[in-house]
């Protein structure tokens, strides 16, 4: 991929309508019906509007200065709306304070002020325009130009909103916020006048096309999706466990006016109460009194149900237990608890047909009573549903962007089970995350590179070729003496000490902890004695070199801007009094020290590559910035318009409050909105980009959806849509465009290359001479037995199986199980095993002394090293910690698949030589942690810790008393405090009584309280670099970012407890932004933008350029596929567009031949045509079905089904009696089609006949026909183009798949062996967690999409009163194997008790709850390797493969598709049933009436001998044939060898590369050598092959050229170059006649040879046959 570019006829474009081009254009002789051409005011208009004048500068100053006072607006104060800002005249009410007064905006008044004189302006603009170019009619005029079009509708409906500004807003049928939001449009107007946009713009607009497409083939592959996620969970997610087995009655007496919520009534909990000890007296009676006693499966119908008409019943829901439930526990669902205590109904709101149970009222809840069992956060509030074609839509789309996925799997997993869950939800993380959401960066990217190729370079070379030239015309520059001064400045040991500075300074700056250390004053000694260092040395420079010569490197104007802040950091330290503790501005000037380490780059060449490559890279994003600027900027304008102030919601029941409502301005109400929340610019700005960097952006949308409804979930993803899948991609393209191509940045040995890929025989480079340890020779008996054996394939076939079985093995062990004697005797028996092998390897190769020896193979060392640790296990050698990790070490047995599977080889092999080229690339990444690591602790160390630790915020979960609380939160002066609330040995209750006037720190008052109470926030800090290295390493995933920068804006200092809002000058509590939140927002955006998006994107261009080059090496041939696996993906190409016919006889039979004008066989298109409509209309059916449908509305869909399997059965029968059951069972498709037919006629036949409803499975076997609809693709190119991709690229996908799945395997293996044994937390819970291999395989894969990756590992390790390995209790059993057990009633105490005690306790009758936890040091190892290995590599090479298979595509086809259909049309003469294959004795009657250019046609009948030529000048002679009864070849062998012959006489290459086709050739058929070809079928009757004569035309060509080198030079000085041309021909021609004599003679002497043969066979002569 080039780097973006315009091309030629938009840059035109372009630049005729921006900066020139034509003048006036070619215009209307009279605009708007008064102004003619010649009139003065319509020639000053044209001059005007001109591009590039004064007025053109106006008007985009006035956009953004428009845009900037939009931005300004000031939603804290509101009239009489809370989405209404108060401006002109009107004063407004203040959001958060009592609303019995009013108060002004002075910032809105003053908007409102000058958006009158705006709209005039534009307003004069915009005629201006219409009367220079006119209104409409001719091409130039004023709305024929769509940014006109834009600029009329803004200024239109801005007029309209002034109008109706001025009417009583109660008489208007309209909101104006609706009009007003079209004002946001003004800034996009800025595009239409800043070229650098409109080419951005333009390359969106030239994907647009290729974006549709592939929009329509993403929403298609969702539908799919969703209707399957409609016929599973359909209905189900709405059952929530009851205190009740049945509805019941409310308590007439426990009511309140002043209130719906009277859950929060004193009576409440005392109904609750009664109502679950006796439920029976308060069942739910309908309308007519009667008690309902109808269980719900007794119910038949919508209608009959008791619940038909909604009752004034409840059905209490457990408020401990807040996740759905299924009525039975099979498949690992969700099931109800039943105690003593409880007697727990699965149940839901909604019978099963729909019908709601209930009346849909406020009250007993305080929001709509059909929503209490999923209106809660644990439950998603009800959104991701599957009731409807549009819940399951949204649902679903929401899982394939990878945020929030995993809780909407489990939510199906509980109603649902396991299986189903699974196999849909890891399926679309496959297909939907893992390619086609990568198909949009693949499709930008080919849009930049066809750009790229039309508008040509960009300058480089050609600015290459000037310094060349100037080089060259200039004068010799003149050589001055080096002064001593300079030689001083420019010895090398001088840059030496100032790199040991450099160096030096890096480590120091890193020393800075938390708390401080003793000795920081000396570090800040030694920074100060570096900065006057740096200081000399740029003071020596600039004299030693001159200014103009220490100007000239750009390192030098680096070096001194690093220098002269450091200066200016002196001066403000020795202007300050007290030291500096927090972010401050001379911590920030003091990071700039760090940026110093970039100076290396000038003495470390590849650093020095990938610093101008990325510099080069920043200016290339330029116009993509502004881009991204404008619509964070747009969405933010939106996203405050329909949204500020919205967001209050009611703690209690999460339901949205009116702005009348009396706890609208509550703190608890302000306290609890949403932090992403758009109430102003800022935090709408933040919140724009939280979304884009795909963090939690699924919590937005439902606080959006809580706010507005379905209009926020729109708007959630239209910014999801335009801006993650289709502008961040655009700056991943132009980042990969960057790289690609640079021979300097990627260093490829294509020679080691194609080594690695070949296979290695480690015994061919064995010495015979050599001795294996050192006594036993090459001829020694036990060698010779080893070696054979070593190089037996049986041999090596067991050991794969062993390997494979050791694998099962390890999957099947746990640790959490009692020890097994079968595994550990397995264990034993497979370690001696492979340590025979290795024995008998290392015997047949030696050990390590020579070269070919058994250490000498990185492969052996591996299995060497894992058979060695298994011993060393098995032996019990080492402590018990050192023992557990060698025992881990086994789960590295798999990797020996990977020597004997060439597929993971070749990925291996890829990846092993990609190391080199990203190691720069993550030098670079460290720099930049490093920097933010520095300045994080500069500004925030000690900051993030609060008393309470995590639980800080939650008033609830505070640790002390209620006055310490308060204290905490707000502390006073010691001798104001209440002695009373501290122990009287505490050291607060001795300052107390001392009278201190000193105001204590949160954390004193904490520590007085509990001294373990004050804790971390969060589980990562600032505290100290290396803590704040692995913070940013997580955040780099984007995984709980937006958590830190919360936590960060709330801290009120070091030792400080935490607030949301800080104090005004009161006291009060202050809901505005806190001073400082700016630059702590700024700080964490910078390293999401540099860090994840940058950075980390950078790693990933360099791996997938490193593997383009890596393609490139070994002659274009993909990467990843072996050479079988190439032959099928070129096989599959040539399948998308081959597609043999059938030639069909008609019947003659009358009812065969009815069906067959049915079918109109010969012209299938109408009848395909209705088919596929009934598909389209079967799937739009199947999509109309929702969650309770009448019963009319359920049987006329349910008889549509019937009508459309009756008429796929019409069609499959009469296909039969057309065809024939024989031709109708070859095509695929009809295969298809009639097993879908079978399976629902079979499901319709059971409910009609035996009553039997298999609805379910009947539904999803309907909903398989709609895969038919992948026939669509044939008809639509831009499809074809995608599935092509999808085809061609499944080979490397399914080896990176297998090398993906191997590493998955070793690291659930791994899971379980190190933290099965880990108690349940808050994330590590009953559904994610590594307790067997299945759930660990599961969880794995979740964390390779980035789901809570970091917060699970957090998890694991937040337990200290634990044991890293619990002992097997002998006595008992793990509760969660046994989870019918209660917990025994024991003492666990794991760190009193040792291991022999924790064995002995309980007892058969219960269980022992897990209590292990894992250590920090293995969860990092674990989670960080495996996070940098799946990924950021792996998954990277999905990308890898998708990009290449989409450039692959894009080179042009080798057959036009007209050549292409006579083809298949000549095929099917030989091959009626279009099998794809013909016998090959009926080659030459194909070829022979096989139309021109590939074959002679029908009009000219070519001899044999011209046939056996052509054929063996297009290399068919040697395909390899099948052999059936008589030998055939593949329509796809044929034709693509055909193809290359077309392809190179089409461009000319046929005569020009004639031996390295004839190279390329052999290669491609050597594997074809033991396999009977059509040369020695066919045994034509000459033996000089096609190649051999070409390469004679060849030599004789080059000895014309050679002869006649000279006379042509001096014909084509005298201009005769056509003369030239014509005298090669007739030459070429004459070559040609001459090698078709030499044919004819070689033929008719290669008969003459045959008959003599056969007379000489006849009559047993062998001496005539010599002759």
């Amino acid at each position: 991929m080039a780097a973006a570019q315009i091309a030629p006829e938009v840059q035109t474009e372009v630049n005729n309508a921006v900066s020139g081009g034509e003048w006036p254009p070619k215009l209307v002789d009279v605009a708007l019906l008064v102004f003619p051409q010649t009139g003065p005011t319509r020639a000053w208009c044209i001059k005007t509007i001109a591009p590039d004048t004064w007025f053109d500068k106006f008007i985009l100053f006035l956009i953004i200065a428009n845009s900037i006072t939009m931005g300004m607006t000031d939603y804290s104060v509101v009239e009489a709306d809370s989405n209404s800002p108060s401006g002109g005249m009107k004063d407004g009410y203040k959001i958060g304070s009592d609303f019995t007064t009013t108060t002004e905006s002075g910032v809105n008044k003053f908007i409102e002020s000058v958006e009158l004189p705006f709209l005039i302006l534009f307003t004069i603009e915009m005629i201006t325009k219409m009367i220079a170019l006119g209104f409409w009619g001719a091409p130039n005029t004023y709305v024929r130009d769509a940014w006109n079009k834009l600029d009329l509708l803004v200024v239109f409906v801005g007029w309209v909103t002034v109008v109706l500004d001025s009417i009583d807003p109660e008489l208007l049928p309209i909101n104006l916020g609706v009009l007003r939001a079209f004002r946001v449009l003004r800034p996009p107007r800025s595009i239409s006048r800043l070229p650098g946009l409109r080419r951005v713009i333009s390359s969106l607009v030239n994907s647009a096309q290729g974006l549709l497409d592939l929009i329509i083939l993403v929403t298609f592959a969702l539908l799919i999706f969703s209707i399957l996620g409609m016929q599973l969970f359909q209905g189900k997610m709405h059952s929530r466990c009851r205190l009740t087995p049945f509805p019941v009655r409310l308590d007439p007496t426990c009511t309140s006016n002043a209130t719906n919520n009277f859950r929060n009534l004193d009576c409440w909990s005392a109904y609750i109460d009664t109502v679950t000890r006796d439920p029976e007296l308060w069942r739910c009676v309908d309308p007519s009194g009667n008690p309902i006693t109808t269980l719900d499966d007794d119910i038949k119908d919508k209608s009959s149900s008791p619940w038909a008409t909604p009752t004034e019943c409840i059905w209490p829901e457990d408020e401990d237990d807040t996740t759905l439930c299924a009525d039975e526990g099979s498949m690992q669902k969700h099931t109800c608890a039943v105690d003593s205590n409880k007697n727990m109904t699965c149940g839901s709101n909604f019978d099963p047909y729909g019908n709601p149970r209930f009346v849909d009222e406020l009250f007993p809840y305080g929001f709509k009573r059909m929503k209490s069992g999923t209106w809660s956060e644990d439950v998603n509030w009800g959104i991701t549903q599957f009731d409807n074609i549009g819940q399951a839509f949204v649902t679903i789309f929401q899982a394939v962007s990878e945020e929030g996925w995993t809780d909407i799997m489990y939510a199906c997993m509980d109603v649902d089970g396991t299986v189903s869950s699974l196999i849909v939800f890891v399926l679309l993380i496959f297909c939907g995350s893992f390619f086609l959401m990568n198909l949009f960066l693949a499709a930008i990217g080919i849009e930049e590179e066809e750009e790229e190729e039309e508008g040509g370079g960009d300058g480089g070379e050609g600015g290459d070729g000037e310094n060349e030239e100037g080089e060259k015309e200039g004068t010799t520059p003149k050589i001055k003496e080096m002064g001593a001064l300079e030689g001083f400045v420019e010895h090398k040991y001088f840059g030496h000490f100032i790199t040991a500075c450099i160096l030096i300074n890096t480590i120091t700056l890193s020393m800075d902890t938390f708390p401080e250390p003793e000795n920081m004053k000396d570090v800040e000694v030694v920074n100060m004695i570096l900065t006057y260092v740096f200081i000399a040395e740029m003071a020596l420079k600039i004299p030693a070199l001159g200014p103009s010569k220490y100007a000239s490197d750009p390192f030098n104007l680096f070096d001194a801007f690093i220098v002269t802040v450091s200066i200016v950091e002196i001066v403000m330290a020795a202007g300050s009094d007290d030291e500096d503790s927090g972010p401050s501005g001379m911590s920030a000037l003091r990071t700039f020290r760090l940026f110093r380490i970039f100076k290396l780059a000038k003495n470390w060449h590849d650093m020095q590559i990938l610093l101008c490559a990325m510099v080069r890279t920043v200016f290339d994003i330029a116009n993509f910035a502004v881009l991204l600027g404008l619509f964070i900027y747009i969405m933010a304008l939106v996203g405050m318009q329909f949204f500020a102030n919205e967001m209050h919601f009611d703690p209690d029941t999460g339901e949205k409050l009116a702005f009348d409502d009396a706890a609208f301005n509550t703190q608890d109400v302000m306290e609890n909105i949403p932090r992403n929340h758009f109430d102003n610019l800022m935090w709408s700005l933040t919140t724009i980009f939280q979304f884009l960097s795909g963090e939690n952006w699924n919590s937005i949308m439902y606080d959006c959806f809580r706010a507005i409804g379905w209009g926020g979930v729109i708007y959630n993803f239209v910014i999801f849509v335009i801006g993650a899948m289709i502008v961040m991609n655009l700056f991943l393209a132009i980042l990969l465009a960057n790289f690609e191509g640079n021979d300097d940045l990627i260093k490829v040995d294509a020679s080691a290359d194609l080594k690695k890929k070949q296979k290695y025989d480690e015994y061919d480079v064995i010495n015979p001479n050599t001795k294996a340890l050192c006594c036993l020779d090459f001829e020694n008996p036990i060698r010779s037995v080893c070696t054979i054996l070593s190089e037996n394939i049986y041999f090596d076939n067991i050991i794969i199986f062993l390997i494979l079985f050791s694998s099962c093995t390890l999957a099947l062990d746990n640790p959490l199980d009692q020890p097994s004697s079968i595994l550990q005797t397995l264990d034993v028996i497979l370690t001696v095993i492979f340590g025979i092998e290795a024995l008998m390897k290392i015997i047949a190769l030696g050990f390590w002394w020579h070269k070919g020896s058994y250490l000498r193979d990185g492969w052996n060392v591996l299995d060497f090293f894992i058979v060695v640790i298994s011993f060393l296990a098995l032996a019990n050698v080492g402590p018990g910690k050192a023992l557990r990790a060698m025992r881990t070490v086994r789960v590295l047995r798999p990797l020996r698949m990977v020597n004997r599977m060439p597929e993971l080889q070749l990925v291996v092999n890829a990846l092993m030589n990609s190391v080199p080229a990203v190691g720069n690339v993550l030098l670079i990444c460290f720099l930049f942690f490093l920097i933010f690591a520095i300045l994080g602790v500069n500004l925030f160390k000690g900051k993030l810790y609060a008393c309470g630790g995590d639980a800080s915020y939650d008033d609830d979960a505070c640790p002390l008393s209620d006055g310490l609380c308060e204290l905490v939160l707000n502390p006073v002066p010691w001798n104001t405090m209440d002695i009373s609330l501290f122990d009287s040995d505490s050291a607060c209750y001795t300052e107390i009584q001392g009278g201190s006037t000193l105001v204590p720190t949160s954390k004193a008052i904490c520590d007085c309280g509990d001294p373990a109470a004050w804790a971390k926030v969060l589980p990562r800090s600032f505290d100290d670099v290396g803590d704040a290295l692995f913070l940013l390493y997580e955040l780099s995933t984007t995984e709980g970012w937006v958590d830190y920068m919360y936590a960060t804006i709330d801290s009120e200092g070091v030792d400080m407890q935490p607030r949301r809002y800080g104090l005004d000058a009161n006291g009060n509590v202050s809901f505005e932004s806190k001073a400082g939140t700016g630059m702590i927002i700024l700080f964490y955006v910078m390293f999401i933008v540099v860090g994840a998006f940058f950075v980390i994107n950078l790693f990933v261009g360099v791996v997938i350029d490193n593997f383009n080059s890596l393609k490139e090496a070994n002659d274009g041939q993909a990467l990843f596929m072996t050479e079988e696996q190439k032959e099928w993906s070129n096989t599959q190409k040539l399948i998308m567009k081959l597609k043999p016919k059938v030639k069909y006889d008609p019947p003659t039979s009358p009812m065969r031949k009815t069906a067959h004008d049915i079918l109109n066989v010969t012209n299938p298109c109408s009848f395909d045509a209705f088919i596929m409509g009934c598909i389209l209309a079967n799937s739009a059916i199947m999509a109309m079905e929702y969650h309770g449908m009448s019963d009319g509305y359920r049987a006329t869909l349910f008889w549509i089904n019937v009508v459309f399997a009756i008429i796929f059965t019409i069609e499959l029968v009469v296909k039969v009696m057309a065809l024939g059951w024989r031709r109708y069972i070859m095509d695929s498709w009809n295969k298809f089609d009639c097993i879908i037919v079978f399976g629902t006629n079979v499901g319709l036949l059971l409910f009609f006949a035996a009553g039997i409803e298999v609805g379910s499975i009947a539904s999803v076997v309907r909903m398989c026909r709609i895969g038919r609809i992948f026939r669509l693709i044939n008809s639509a190119k831009s499809l074809n183009h995608y599935f092509t991709t999808i085809m061609v690229s499944l080979p490397s996908l399914y080896n990176i798949g297998l090398l993906l799945f191997l590493l998955f395997f070793i690291y659930a293996v791994m899971a379980v062996q190190i933290f099965s044994k880990v108690a349940f937390g808050d994330d590590y819970n009953n559904r994610a967690n590594f307790r067997n291999f299945g759930n660990s395989f599961v969880t794995l894969f979740r964390f390779s999409t980035g789901e809570n990756w970091n917060g699970f590992m957090h998890s694991m390790t937040i337990n200290t009163e634990c044991h890293d390995d619990p002992p097997f209790p002998i006595n008992s059993n793990w509760c969660f194997n046994d989870p019918d057990l209660a917990p025994c009633d024991v003492l666990i105490d794991p760190l009193n008790m040792t291991d022999a005690e924790l064995e002995q306790l309980g007892d058969a009758s219960c269980c022992i709850p897990l209590y292990g936890c894992a250590s920090d040091g293995w969860a990092m190892f674990f989670f960080y390797s495996f996070t940098l290995l799946v990924t950021f590599v792996m998954l990277n090479l999905f990308l890898g493969v998708i990009l290449e298979a989409f450039e692959d595509n894009e080179v042009g086809d080798s057959l036009s598709p007209g050549e292409l259909d006579l083809f298949c049309e000549d095929w099917c003469q030989f091959d009626k049933d279009g099998t794809g294959f013909i016998k090959v004795k009926d080659l030459l009657g194909f070829y022979q009436i096989l139309d021109k250019p590939m074959g002679f046609g029908e009009d000219y009948e070519a001899s044999q001998d011209e046939l056996y030529m052509r054929l063996d000048e297009c290399g068919i002679m040697k395909i390899a044939v099948e052999q059936t009864d008589e030998p055939i070849i593949s329509i796809h062998d044929v034709a693509s060898a055909l193809a290359k012959r077309v392809v190179a006489e089409k461009t000319g290459t046929a005569k020009l590369e004639i031996g390295e086709e004839t190279n390329a050739r052999d290669a491609d058929y050597a594997r074809y050598a033991h396999k009977v070809t059509v040369r020695e079928v066919l045994k034509p009757k000459f033996s000089m092959t096609a190649s051999t004569r070409e390469i004679n035309a060849k030599a004789r060509m080059a000895d014309f050229a050679g002869e006649h080198e000279e006379e042509k030079e001096e014909v084509k000085e005298e201009g005769g170059e056509e003369k030239v041309k014509k005298e090669e021909m007739v030459k070429e021609e004459m070559i040609k006649e001459e090698v078709k004599e030499e044919l004819k003679e070689e033929v008719k002497g290669g008969v003459k040879e045959e008959e003599v043969k056969e007379e000489n066979d006849t009559e047993g002569g062998e001496d005539a046959a010599k002759d």
